[in-house]
């Protein structure tokens, strides 16, 4: 069976919090969002932890991404042959880890991409 297959997301940040280092080189931030699946009517919460650092000598900016993903008590107590009890909703069902490396390039070299 063929087709094209869409989803519905409806996204939500819950909270934001974010700083700067020392000298301003650096920055940290950690994102929390809830999220609902329209199409699965699922609801579900994940963690956004950044930090970027520039590399002045180097023109770059160098970064790591974690984000961890959550589902809510209630999906546990649905699980069959589970117990909501035994279930930690703080506890990540997912982690995901990026490295992240942004390099300064010219107006030229934008143009030939």
């Amino acid at each position: 069976r063929s087709g094209r297959r869409t989803q519905s997301l409806d996204v939500s940040m819950v909270e934001d919090v974010d700083g700067r280092g020392p000298g301003g080189g650096s920055h940290a931030a950690s994102r929390n969002y809830s999220q609902f699946n329209v199409d699965q009517e699922l609801q579900t919460f994940y963690k956004e932890i950044s930090y970027w650092e520039e590399i002045e000598d180097q023109n770059q900016v160098v970064g790591k991404i974690r984000v961890a993903a959550f589902l809510p008590k209630y999906i546990k107590g649905l699980d069959a042959g589970n117990s909501a009890q035994d279930y930690d909703e703080n506890s990540a069902v997912a982690v995901y880890d990026y490295k992240i490396l942004m390099k300064s390039i010219s107006e030229s070299e934008a143009a030939s991409i």
